[in-house]
């Protein structure tokens, strides 16, 4: 059959040239014969293919859970930093965010400071501008608070809303209603750090 074999005990190891510049002799991929590791010694590893990404062995899965397709595929990976903004101000004074995507999960942090503007209205309070939509169809974020200066939230949970890319606060307190703009002006909230992990599309 076609293609190109190699035997032995030796290690393989491919190094570039280009006139007179090299590599200086270091191999910039190596196939381990003995141990069966691939070494990148130089550069990255590209998938030059969108939807295409690194396949993991499938170790199989206990009853009752049932895989996507290309479950073992990993597909997506990025990190960077974001601004959000909040529906009560006009512009943030502090707007320290970062962000982590690894396949479709999604794993946000944030710190925001803002002064509460003429907005003081009963629309659900909503922090924007995350990096990635939900996912839809019900499926919802989990956020965890850790700073809310002066203020009293101690009846507030932090949401992902689904299908889209903005975070909510749900009460606590035996109702159903989200704390809405004027809720965030009466209890003095001008600064949050929260941190929020959601499955992305």
């Amino acid at each position: 059959s076609n293609g190109m074999y190699f035997t032995g005990n030796t290690d393989i190891q491919f190094s570039y040239k280009s006139g007179t510049n090299s590599n200086n002799g270091n191999s910039v991929l190596k196939v381990g014969m003995n141990d069966g590791h691939v070494t990148i010694g130089d550069g990255n590893l590209v998938i030059g293919t969108a939807g295409k990404g690194i396949t993991f062995q499938d170790v199989g899965h206990p009853t009752g859970v049932t895989p996507v397709s290309e479950a073992n595929t990993l597909k997506y990976y990025e990190e960077g930093d974001f601004d959000v903004g909040t529906t009560t101000s006009s512009g943030e004074s502090t707007n320290n965010c970062k962000y982590v995507r690894i396949g479709q999960l999604v794993h946000v942090q944030i710190y925001v400071e803002w002064t509460n503007g003429s907005n003081n209205d009963s629309s659900t309070f909503y922090i924007t501008g995350l990096p990635f939509n939900c996912q839809a169809n019900n499926y919802f974020g989990g956020a965890s608070i850790g700073y809310v200066g002066s203020a009293n939230m101690n009846d507030a949970f932090g949401l992902v809303y689904s299908g889209q890319n903005k975070m909510y606060f749900h009460q606590n307190d035996g109702s159903s209603d989200p704390l809405r703009n004027s809720d965030i002006h009466s209890r003095g909230l001008t600064a949050l750090i929260i941190s929020a992990t959601y499955y992305a599309n």
